[in-house]
């Protein structure tokens, strides 16, 4: 059997376990074993996301299908003492996403990474 490791996440109502398994060993695919993450493009409108583009963590509804850097999103600034507001925020400022009642991580893509490096290297 291989050292080599790979986590299995497995869902149980709202509970999430993280199991550690030998690559070797068989992993029976069921119903309660799901992906907890999700591409930014593949965030569909109504979705309910998490950002942080104001500094700390806040919900919003995405508004549009779109893919790319920018994404339109209704944000909820009033939960952290700020306005309520819509507009484009950058795609890697998205952090979680609502999917089927599960919160689930965001998977950037290369550009969009790319992108908040830049950003970053510039002070933003």
């Amino acid at each position: 059997m291989s050292d080599e490791k790979r986590k299995v996440i497995r869902l149980s109502g709202n509970f999430v376990e993280t199991l550690e398994e030998g690559i070797d060993s068989e992993i029976q695919e069921n119903s309660e074993t799901k992906s907890l993450t999700v591409k930014t493009n593949d965030i569909k409108k109504g979705t309910k996301i998490k950002s942080v583009q104001l500094g700390v963590p806040v919900t919003g509804i995405m508004l549009d299908n779109k893919k790319g850097n920018t994404r339109l999103v209704d944000v909820k600034g009033s939960e952290v003492g700020l306005f309520d507001e819509m507009g484009s925020i950058y795609s890697h400022d998205i952090i979680l996403a609502e999917i089927d009642g599960v919160w689930k991580s965001v998977e950037h893509t290369e550009k969009q990474l790319n992108l908040k490096r830049q950003l970053k290297s510039m002070g933003w």
